[in-house]
C-alpha cells in the first residue's frame, strides 16, 4: 500500500482541526492556533531561541543604561544649581524616552535656576 502524501502546510492544519473536533487540547488550539501551526511546521531551535533571549535582553538593557545615563547627567546639571527636589528626581530617573531626557539635558545646560528648568520641562 503506498502511503498518503500531502504538504506538510495541510497535515498540520488538518491535525489541528482534528485535535480541536475530538477535543483534544480544544481550548489552547482554538486560542493558540496560529502558533500551533507555525511551531508545528518550523522546527523549534532552542540556540536560535535562547540566542534572541539574550538579543532582546542586552537591547533592553542597552536601552535603560543610555536612559538612566542621561537622567543622572541631568541630575548632576541640576546640582550645580542647588538642591534637587525628590520630586524632581524621581521624574528625571523614571522618564524612559531617550527623547525626552536628551531634551531636559539641554534644558538643564541652560537653565540659570532650578525653577527655571522646572518651568522649561513643563512647557
Amino acid at each position: 500500500m503506498k502511503a498518503l502524501q500531502m504538504p506538510i502546510e495541510e497535515a498540520v492544519e488538518q491535525a489541528i482541526t482534528e485535535c480541536i473536533k475530538e477535543d483534544i487540547l480544544a481550548d489552547f488550539l482554538k486560542k493558540n492556533r496560529a502558533e500551533a501551526f507555525e511551531m508545528s511546521i518550523f522546527e523549534y531551535n532552542e540556540e536560535l531561541h535562547l540566542a534572541n533571549l539574550r538579543r532582546e535582553g542586552y537591547e533592553e538593557g542597552l536601552e535603560y543604561g543610555i536612559t538612566q545615563g542621561k537622567a543622572m547627567s541631568i541630575l548632576e546639571l541640576l546640582d550645580e544649581l542647588g538642591e534637587v527636589s525628590e520630586e524632581l528626581k524621581d521624574r528625571i530617573l523614571g522618564e524612559n524616552q531617550t527623547e525626552v531626557l536628551s531634551k531636559w539635558h539641554k534644558l538643564a545646560a541652560k537653565a540659570d535656576s532650578m525653577k527655571a528648568f522646572e518651568e522649561l520641562i513643563e512647557e
